[in-house]
């Protein structure tokens, strides 16, 4: 199974044996990105992608993607995604590291790519 944002707010499931795609919930906030750290799911919203939330970190309960703020960002996420040991965000030209506890961003690099620019 993998989970999918949406521009509508649905929070999807994907079987990836089948390609069934089964809605579960409604996050009610737009997600850019998706990651999974210790065996909970995150979700990130932006304000510079028109979220009504401003650059929040989210844990996202997988049952109907009902959306616990953890806490907010110093950065506009443009995605997040994970490895098995930690929470990263594109953010403008750099990427970050996210302190799944807090939101915290710190800063890793600069990318060079200019988001939105590709």
């Amino acid at each position: 199974m993998a989970y999918v944002t949406t521009p509508t707010q649905a929070f999807p499931v994907v079987d990836l044996n089948t390609g069934a795609f089964t809605q579960t919930g409604n996050s009610g906030e737009y997600l850019y990105g998706l990651g999974e750290f210790n065996n909970v799911l995150y979700g990130a919203s932006s304000a510079i992608h028109g979220g009504t939330s401003t650059n929040t970190l989210y844990r996202v309960d997988p049952a109907n993607g009902s959306l616990t703020p953890v806490g907010s960002t110093s950065i506009g996420m443009s995605e997040l995604g994970s490895t098995t040991t930690e929470l990263f965000a594109l953010a403008s030209d750099a990427l970050y590291s996210i302190n799944p506890a807090a939101g915290a961003a710190t800063v890793i690099g600069s990318t060079r790519i200019l988001i939105g620019t590709l």
